[in-house]
């Protein structure tokens, strides 16, 4: 019964300004368009993507997430099967494997250079600061558990020196 007194409350309400009502009626299409074709050109894009590409996920390659040069070019390396150790594979057979892994420490220095070329380009020096102290973190548990396991290692051999030598001085004395 709530629900049939509402309803003929809103139609009194409609009937006592219908010009209102109409107002109301036509701002809140204007609105609803408004919102809907501000959206329609992603929407639109994001469904041609999803069916264009839909394919792709289902074969096991990753699609592009936008439709930028770097996307579409990780793509086409990704089906074409160009990989890092592909291409070092490939340069192992030409030049050899002693070359090959001469680049590939080439490679990984210029990486971790590219890192905190990369924190510096994005979060400045503050960013630098706080990746230092996080690489130096472990330093100091590095350098004591070094120091103990050197330790430990000269005195266990000082003491079977020791022990050996004692016990061929010891063994003399028969």
């Amino acid at each position: 019964m709530a629900i049939l007194a509402k309803a003929a409350s809103a139609i009194g309400d409609i009937l006592t300004d219908p010009v209102g009502f109409l107002i109301n009626l036509v701002l809140a299409a204007k609105q609803g368009f408004g919102l809907f074709f501000s959206s329609f050109g992603s929407h639109l894009l994001q469904g041609f993507t999803g069916w264009l590409f839909g394919s792709l996920k289902r074969a096991g390659i990753t699609p592009p997430h936008d439709l930028s040069l770097r996307s579409i070019l990780g793509l086409v390396v990704e089906v074409l099967g160009i990989s890092v150790d592909h291409v070092f594979e490939r340069l192992s057979k030409k030049v050899g494997p002693e070359v090959v892994a001469s680049l590939r420490k080439a490679l990984d220095v210029a990486t971790g250079v590219w890192r905190w070329v990369r924190i510096l380009i994005d979060e400045g020096p503050a960013g630098l600061w706080v990746e230092l102290k996080e690489q130096m973190s472990g330093l100091w548990n590095m350098v004591m558990e070094t120091a103990i396991g050197w330790l430990t290692k000269s005195i266990v051999i000082a003491a079977g020196k020791w022990l050996a030598g004692f016990a061929v001085r010891q063994s003399g004395r028969r």
